[in-house]
């Protein structure tokens, strides 16, 4: 563990300079126990205060800086750069980075499957006009909108471990959906 009073950036030598720094290491070790020839841990620690000290770590002010633009709008290989570098520090928000980019992809297939599905409930004639497709349509819709943001909160939550899997679950269920009611709508 590393303390420090303060740092500041030498962007020169690309290291930080620290003041009155408190160090604190443990050290550990393994001897052998009289019981039964079994090693006990063991466990030592080290204190150093130091005033000063340089360090080269891989983090640069720039690092700490708060991405001002919205992710919603970065195009498709910056978010993925800007993915990378959120994992290279660590960032917890990794999931939600990948389901926006994940979005980008499924929602356009989405657009195809809803449309199959709409034209497939619509070519169907029953009397009493076309009410009943419209509302059938929308509840559809509707029902796949919300499936959408179940299975991204999911996958932004950590519940569910593969952010692509998450996004594409519903354009995969849907897909049978579409596909049965193409079978059986009429010609």
């Amino acid at each position: 563990m590393l303390k420090a009073e303060s740092m500041k950036w030498d962007s020169i030598a690309g290291s930080w300079y620290l003041t009155n720094v408190f160090e604190r290491e443990l050290i550990y070790s393994t001897i052998d126990s009289a019981k039964a020839g079994m090693p006990k841990h063991v466990y030592k620690e080290t204190h150093r205060f130091t005033p000063s000290k340089t360090i080269k770590i891989d983090f640069s002010p720039k690092d700490m800086v708060r991405f001002q633009s919205k992710i919603e709008v970065l195009p498709y290989f910056e978010l993925k750069e800007f993915i990378a570098k959120e994992k290279l520090k660590g960032s917890s928000r990794i999931e939600f980075f990948e389901v926006e980019m994940y979005k980008r992809t499924a929602f356009p297939f989405a657009t195809f499957i809803l449309t199959i599905i709409g034209v497939s409930i619509s070519s169907r004639k029953i009397r009493g006009g076309v009410g009943l497709h419209i509302a059938l349509g929308l509840v559809l819709s509707c029902v796949y909108i919300l499936f959408m943001h179940i299975s991204t909160t999911f996958a932004t939550s950590g519940t569910f471990d593969h952010a692509l899997l998450a996004v594409w679950i519903p354009n995969i269920i849907f897909s049978f959906v579409a596909f049965y009611l193409y079978k059986n709508a009429q010609q």
